[in-house]
């Protein structure tokens, strides 16, 4: 047994102590622990629980494989065709790729890790029983957690429902599903199908959510209601969850605490998908004056002194046709001006445009953004489940 004093570190904040570590644990706080093979000096650094990575889909990763550049379509359903594509020429074994990333994981303090893996009829349970494998070889290292994935859909493509319990059958603690509505077309058997099998296997529940607006609103109310009815409260997580981002205020309100009520948990990041949308909008009502609300409506950023973003003075020309100024506000010289972007235009070439995005993307570390984003949520599900 090796026996290792960390010297005056801060647990969690608090006051410094002395960290007795044995064979690679911690065993003790306190100055009396004994005699010990060696002393670190903590220098007062700050000591915090290892990092959770609370979503993953490590099946899937191309980590140490050579470059591609993005071959999909902008929908998430291209996405998925394209990984399907892409997959299909890839020889690495899976073990072998997720291994890589694991490791990458481990290696920059993450302790624990759930991670989705595919099931559908083309490799049935040969990604379940790949990651089951590395996840025992791993065991000392790292805590991975499986989800049984059905990203291609679950009712959609048949035989994938009984894949996925047979998933849970051969040691995969939960079940997940992917947009009961817009994937699944059938939210409702979607639901019953996942809650049925978790119900009657006593597993959890991860739901990928990616419709947006209402329609991802009115999921969130029924999942909620199937855990009601199910009591699997403090076992279901919606992934995601896109929609959130865009809603009202109080509707944001309502639907939180239902999901607090339930002990639903949330696994999300920022929402980069709201400005997109309103420029899809403004461009599909072609109303002159819709940027100004859509740079207004942004937190923290210059609003404009005047909008009218669905208001009555920009209304349809017909029934199909696109929206164009009817009243005085909206003629081009008596409108405010637009205010600045919320980043500059980079030049026009695509080639300066890439150089543009490299160099910003250089100055942020991505990882500790996502990072700080999935503690946010995390704080907010403890508080949710005290």
């Amino acid at each position: 047994m090796t026996r290792s004093l960390l010297r005056a570190v801060p647990p969690l904040g608090g006051a410094a102590t002395d960290v007795l570590i044995e064979n690679d644990r911690f065993a003790a706080f306190g100055s009396t622990v004994g005699a010990v093979d060696d002393v670190i000096d903590g220098a007062g650094f700050l000591m915090l629980p290892g990092p959770i990575e609370s979503h993953a889909h490590i099946d899937k990763t191309l980590w140490g494989e050579p470059w591609r550049s993005n071959s999909a379509g902008p929908t998430l359903t291209d996405l998925i065709e394209n990984e399907r594509r892409v997959l299909r020429t890839v020889t690495t074994p899976t073990a072998s790729r997720a291994k890589a990333l694991v490791r990458h994981y481990v290696a920059r303090g993450t302790t624990r890790l759930r991670t989705h893996v595919d099931v559908n009829p083309e490799t049935g349970l040969g990604s379940v029983q790949a990651l089951l494998g590395l996840r025992e070889r791993l065991r000392d290292l790292v805590d991975i957690e499986l989800v049984a994935f059905p990203q291609r859909g679950m009712l959609i493509t048949p035989g994938t429902a009984d894949l996925m319990d047979a998933a849970i059958g051969v040691g995969i603690e939960t079940i997940g599903g992917i947009d009961p509505a817009g994937i699944g077309r059938d939210p409702i058997r979607h639901l019953e199908t996942i809650f049925t099998i978790a119900e009657r296997r006593g597993c959890a529940v991860d739901i990928h959510l990616h419709d947006g607006g209402e329609l991802g609103a009115w999921q969130i109310e029924r999942i909620v209601d199937f855990v009601a009815a199910t009591g699997l409260q403090g076992r279901t997580m919606i992934s995601h969850a896109y929609c959130l981002g865009e809603l009202p205020p109080a509707r944001q309100e309502a639907l939180g605490r239902r999901l607090a009520e339930q002990r639903v948990a949330l696994m999300t990041t920022g929402a980069v998908r709201q400005r997109a949308a309103a420029g899809a909008a403004a461009a599909r009502w072609a109303s002159p004056c819709a940027w100004a609300t859509t740079a207004s409506a942004m937190p923290g950023r210059r609003s404009a002194t005047a909008t009218c973003w669905n208001a009555p003075c920009c209304s349809p020309t017909a029934s199909t046709g696109p929206r164009t100024p009817s009243s005085p506000r909206c003629s081009p010289a008596s409108r405010p001006p637009r205010p600045a972007r919320w980043w500059p235009r980079p030049a026009a070439s695509s080639r300066a445009r890439g150089r543009w995005l490299a160099d910003r993307l250089h100055r942020v570390d991505l990882t500790k953004l996502n990072n700080l984003t999935k503690l946010i949520i995390f704080r907010f599900r403890s508080a949710a489940h005290a």
